[in-house]
């Protein structure tokens, strides 16, 4: 029996939706197959399981020692995902669980949003959806975090790694026309958007659907922003619309004579 299969076998007698999705996350590990470059597993999925079944006997005490040991970086990202989830499975009504939620969502939204960073920008566009992917898979479990952001500029420097996590896949949706990712990204959309990149991908996502309306609504928001009008002017994507008088006037505020031929 393999471990998934146990896991499905388990589910009945914990009645915890957990359980099922801990069994899809390693399904979905195995199937991908990303060996690349990636560190293995320094232990056996028997071992991982044991950590399940120990966590159920010592509750919330071993949950305390284990947090740290969760978020040791010398796991892989799927790793933390996994134990993550074993750890909440048990979790139960302990006083605890609610704090470890809140750090937990922040650690992983800053996690993947880095990580998903890493790949779009050298182009490892497979990896990138899968990494977004394992962390969709966590949102239903922990919800999604407002942790901020440093050490990252694009015009301003960003509030949050949901901001900067959003704005990454819809420009991951424009590159490799796979729209997939494109729900998540939009919930991924904090209320209160500061800086303009998020909505200058969306200009130039709805510029490549041939949408004019939601483009220029999103080009308006973008300058309003701090986005430079130039960005507009120049880039590829809007080429189908550096002629058009509605998308001149409002990218630079004048009538659309001066760029006539």
């Amino acid at each position: 029996m393999g471990f998934c299969e146990f896991v499905f076998y388990i589910y009945p007698c914990f009645h915890c939706p957990l359980v099922h999705i801990l069994s899809s996350i390693i399904w979905l590990e195995e199937k991908s197959q990303m060996t690349r470059k990636r560190p293995k597993l320094s232990q056996s999925k028997g071992y991982y399981f044991k950590k399940l079944l120990d966590l159920k006997c010592c509750g919330f005490i071993w949950m305390r020692m284990q947090t740290k040991s969760i978020l040791n970086r010398k796991h892989t990202f799927l790793v933390r995902v996994v134990l993550t989830v074993i750890l909440l499975v048990f979790s139960g009504n302990c006083s605890y669980s609610e704090s470890l939620r809140e750090s937990l969502r922040n650690y992983f939204l800053v996690k993947a949003a880095l990580q998903f960073n890493e790949h779009i920008s050298n182009n490892e566009w497979s990896e990138a959806a899968s990494i977004a992917h394992l962390y969709s898979l966590t949102i239903p479990i922990l919800g999604i975090g407002n942790a901020p952001l440093t050490g990252f500029k694009s015009g301003n420097t960003y509030s949050s790694a949901r901001e900067f996590f959003a704005a990454d896949i819809i420009a991951y949706t424009g590159i490799t026309k796979d729209f997939g990712l494109l729900f998540l990204g939009n919930q991924m959309i904090p209320n209160d958007v500061t800086d303009p990149r998020l909505y200058f991908n969306l200009a130039c996502l709805y510029a490549i659907q041939r949408d004019k309306e939601e483009m220029l609504h999103n080009v308006a928001i973008a300058l309003r922003l701090g986005q430079s009008p130039k960005d507009f002017l120049t880039d590829s994507d809007f080429d189908g619309f550096k002629k058009d008088p509605d998308f001149i006037r409002i990218v630079t505020g004048r009538s659309a004579a001066p760029f006539s031929k």
